[in-house]
């Protein structure tokens, strides 16, 4: 269990809150912590307080320090799930040792990005997800579950969580090779008919073996086995992308995955999110020869 994950569970331990009732009730976390100082405000970006007042518009949450107290602030307008995410971001700037003389506001700061480069930054998103579920709960919840992304989106009920935070976080608890696609529907034409989805980010855990780039076009994403074949070092998914972008005689190797989306349809996401497993188990032997072919 990595540090902010074992920070989080450490945390819910000492307040009595591990083995709660789900979803785990956020006001009691912040009553324990209330003897270390810190104090949860609820703010409108129109009408922000002078504290958080540049930052309204550029974050969801925003830590203001002083002396020996903290104030947490934490965007009201958004959904409960994002407020939820706010709040547990906002107690780990709080609560990690790491972070106690940190001037995030001064050294930079965004909305939760999975892909983010502040390791900071990340270090709470982690200590975020692992608060609102907690690692060692949710693994055993996801044995339970509907397989794919049904499977998620009653992991994200049940925990209060978005469908997003929930399929990362299951992703990176996965005893299995397991990759999420965040996928945007590309808009084309003057009418915005409906085009190509591209490849927003990628995560993967350790035993996911493929890097998917980000950019990459793809006609469509349908539940089923998918065969991505081997091109100039990336996988791509033969017959879902412009034939321009593989061109002809260049496929490789099938590696055949298991993809499960969610939505089917372009909806409030604008586009997809697939949850990748292997079908088929990769040997040794296709990445020698992947690796003697130079692919």
């Amino acid at each position: 269990m990595n540090e902010e994950f074992a920070a989080a569970e450490d945390l819910l331990g000492k307040a009595g809150l591990l083995d709660t009732k789900l979803p785990i009730p956020l006001d009691s976390v912040i009553e324990y912590l209330a003897k270390d100082g810190l104090e949860l405000h609820y703010y409108d970006p129109k009408q922000a307080p002078e504290p958080v007042k540049n930052a309204a518009y550029g974050v969801d949450e925003v830590l203001i320090r002083k002396d020996e107290t903290a104030a947490l602030f934490v965007n009201q307008k958004r959904s409960w799930t994002r407020q939820r995410f706010s709040i547990c971001h906002g107690i780990g700037h709080f609560f990690l040792p790491s972070h106690r003389n940190l001037d995030y506001l001064t050294r930079g700061f965004n909305t939760m990005r999975p892909l983010t480069k502040k390791p900071y930054e990340r270090q709470a998103d982690r200590f975020a997800a692992a608060l609102n579920m907690p690692p060692s709960r949710f693994r055993q919840d996801m044995e339970t579950a509907t397989p794919g992304m049904k499977g998620i989106m009653e992991l994200a009920s049940l925990y209060s969580a978005s469908v997003e935070s929930a399929a990362i976080h299951y992703v990176e608890l996965a005893k299995v090779p397991c990759s999420l696609l965040r996928l945007d529907l590309v808009r084309i034409g003057p009418g915005f008919q409906d085009g190509p989805y591209k490849v927003r980010y990628q995560i993967r855990n350790d035993q996911f073996p493929l890097l998917i780039p980000s950019g990459l076009r793809i006609e469509k994403f349908p539940d089923e086995i998918v065969d991505w074949k081997p091109w100039q070092g990336q996988y791509m998914p033969e017959g879902l992308v412009y034939l321009e972008s593989i061109g002809s005689g260049q496929h490789g190797r099938e590696v055949a995955l298991r993809s499960y989306t969610y939505p089917h349809r372009a909806g409030v996401l604008g586009g997809v999110m697939a949850l990748l497993f292997l079908a088929k188990p990769l040997t040794w032997s296709f990445f020698q020869r992947a690796f003697e072919e130079g692919v």
